[in-house]
């Protein structure tokens, strides 16, 4: 017996033909998308804020994101150092960077009841 084969070609499915525009419209989507994360982290660095949080900034335009990365800054900067002033009518309390060695050893006792939270 003799076998016969099919003669018909192999069909492979062909691209649809936007596919083209698909992919280039892919593509810019992509690269507009990269383009708005480097101004965000550009923008951020500018503005003193750590890398990470670049993708937090808000708005449609760089002055926009620089005006909250700004606003951000501001928020994250450190509040003042040191001791806070006294309470009205509290006694003042020491302060350790303020005083000379002698000065220390003279006021040991209050200072250590200060540190243990007395």
């Amino acid at each position: 017996m003799h076998d016969e084969q099919s003669n018909t070609p192999e069909t492979t499915a062909a691209p649809p033909p936007d596919a083209g525009a698909e992919t280039i419209a892919a593509l810019q989507a992509s690269l507009a998308s990269e383009r708005a994360a480097l101004v965000r982290l550009r923008v951020a660095v500018q503005a003193g804020l750590p890398a990470d949080w670049a993708e937090r900034l808000r708005g449609e335009s760089e002055d926009d994101l620089a005006r909250d990365a700004a606003q951000v800054a501001a928020q994250l900067k450190p509040r003042a150092y040191g001791v806070p002033p006294p309470a009205a009518g509290a006694p003042a309390r020491l302060d350790i960077a303020a005083l000379s060695p002698a000065e220390v050893r003279r006021h040991e006792r209050e200072l250590l009841r200060l540190a243990r939270g007395a």
